[in-house]
């Protein structure tokens, strides 16, 4: 069987860009603009919706385990602490959800960080650095096993899980379209507008 491979020029182009990803400047804007644009939507209100849950931490897991794997192999202290790690960060970001505030709006479900919210993304965001920073000290991880990619994508993970949950509890709907649909547009908009007038 003919196996087509990538022109030369094109395959080097292609290694270049993914070889950008395990940029450390690079890992921490890709994190800070993920994480940005999650908690922005967030803060501001936003129909649930499944796939606006799951397409951020995903896209993260996705690049984490990536680097993970071309990265050295890991011992079984190493596996196991990683696997620590990584429940930790699930577990923080199930906390976190539980802050959330949920309500029916237009048909559906909503959702809207409140002000402890962020006082749990702080604590959670020192709790995991300090157990990250402990773990890595005590079984010597590999740089390619402490990347941001996968704790900041599997605690949003545990964020969306419990937030899905939540919502499946209440009975209501969960919206068909996401936050950038013309009707939920209006909707926040007309929100934004009604705040700055009581303010």
């Amino acid at each position: 069987m003919k196996i087509n491979r990538l022109p030369l020029p094109t395959a080097r182009r292609y290694r270049f860009s993914m070889d950008m990803l395990n940029n450390p400047l690079v890992v921490a804007a890709v994190v800070v603009v993920a994480g940005g644009y999650v908690i922005v939507r967030r803060s501001v209100g936003e129909p649930v919706n499944v796939r606006d849950l799951a397409v951020p931490p995903l896209v993260l897991l996705a690049l984490g385990v990536r680097e993970v794997l071309r990265g050295e192999a890991l011992t079984v202290g190493q596996f196991y602490g990683l696997v620590g790690l990584g429940a930790l960060a699930v577990v923080l970001g199930g906390l976190r959800a539980t802050t959330v505030r949920l309500y029916p709006r237009e048909g559906v479900l909503w959702y809207r960080y409140r002000a402890f919210t962020y006082v749990m993304w702080v604590a959670t965001a020192l709790v995991g650095a300090a157990v990250r920073l402990g773990t890595y000290a005590i079984t010597d991880l590999p740089a390619s096993a402490q990347t941001l990619y996968l704790t900041v994508g599997l605690t949003l993970a545990g964020e969306s899980v419990v937030l899905a949950t939540r919502g499946l509890l209440s009975g209501e709907r969960f919206a068909a379209e996401g936050r950038d649909s013309e009707v939920t547009k209006r909707v926040i908009h007309d929100e934004m507008r009604a705040r700055f007038r009581r303010d």
